[in-house]
């Protein structure tokens, strides 16, 4: 059964090689931008910003990080709302500065005219967590 579909693969890699070559020179082409590459440079970060500061003292070799919270949290979509900063919001709706623009399946699009943000979930370990409701 292994050399089967082992055959099988192969034959499938040699009938479609023209096909995947033509792709992979595709790829290779250099892409052109309408976007002019100093504003792509100028561009900020949307990866918080983590400070490393080193302790100087002769007593205590530490670390200090601190990281620098993002300025909005999904916590969860659902029915067409989405829970940000401890906060039902629906499309249309104003949180901080932003206007909700639109609620997808993983995120949300806000926008304040000048600027654009796209949230997504925070994705710490993937483990979905139940907890208990007292009545």
């Amino acid at each position: 059964m292994k050399k089967l579909a082992i055959l099988a693969m192969s034959l499938t890699i040699c009938i479609f090689a023209d096909e995947i070559d033509e792709l992979v020179k595709k790829i290779k082409q250099e892409r052109v931008s309408h976007i002019d590459k100093k504003k792509i440079k100028a561009l900020k970060s949307p990866i918080p910003k983590i400070i490393v500061e080193k302790n100087t003292s002769k007593e205590i070799n530490s670390t200090i990080v601190q990281n620098i919270a993002p300025e909005f949290v999904l916590k969860a979509i659902m029915n067409n709302r989405a829970f940000i900063n401890d906060k039902w919001v629906k499309k249309g709706d104003n949180i901080g500065n932003y206007k909700v623009v639109e609620i997808l399946e993983d995120a949300v699009y806000l926008s304040n005219g000048k600027k654009n943000k796209m949230i997504f979930f925070n994705k710490k370990n993937g483990k979905i967590i139940f907890r208990k409701v007292s009545k």
